[in-house]
């Protein structure tokens, strides 16, 4: 059996997954991970991955890497 759902229309799903429109890819891949407020602030989830756009390995992979950003800040800043 095959199910197509339609996220953006899910009123359980709480907007938890992107759904973008025409050209909102080629227009902000590669910035959606970038930090913002003087490296404080970092972005994770599928929807910021370049390898997995839209999938729970995007997620994990943004999030691991935002972790990872945040860790080498925390221990170079002492």
């Amino acid at each position: 059996h095959r199910a197509i759902a339609n996220w953006s229309q899910n009123p359980y799903a709480f907007g938890s997954y992107v759904c973008p429109t025409p050209g909102t890819y080629t227009t902000y891949l590669g910035s959606l991970a970038q930090p913002e407020l003087r490296n404080k602030l970092h972005f994770a989830g599928e929807h910021t991955s370049e390898t997995s756009l839209g999938y729970i390995n995007g997620a994990l992979e943004s999030g691991q890497q935002a972790a990872l950003a945040v860790t080498y800040i925390l221990r170079n800043s002492f």
